[in-house]
């Protein structure tokens, strides 16, 4: 999962997305963390976890937890 923040600056996540058994989609209301692993630009170094939940219109949510090394 990239976060393309503009301007040559992005958050990269890495994991995996869990599906309940027959269905395509997060479930909804449901919440996956993935690590944050890295980034470009002013987020060189950051570091800690993303929180996604599947919300009832269909959308996403992504609340991110993160530490920058100076």
């Amino acid at each position: 999962m990239v976060f393309n923040l503009g301007h040559e600056n992005e958050i990269v996540a890495q994991g995996g997305t869990s599906y309940h058994q027959g269905q395509a989609q997060m479930k909804e209301g449901l919440s996956q963390k993935r690590a944050v692993v890295g980034g470009t630009g002013i987020y060189k170094g950051i570091a800690g976890e993303v929180t996604t939940t599947r919300n009832e219109d269909g959308t996403y949510t992504h609340v991110l937890d993160v530490k920058r090394e100076k």
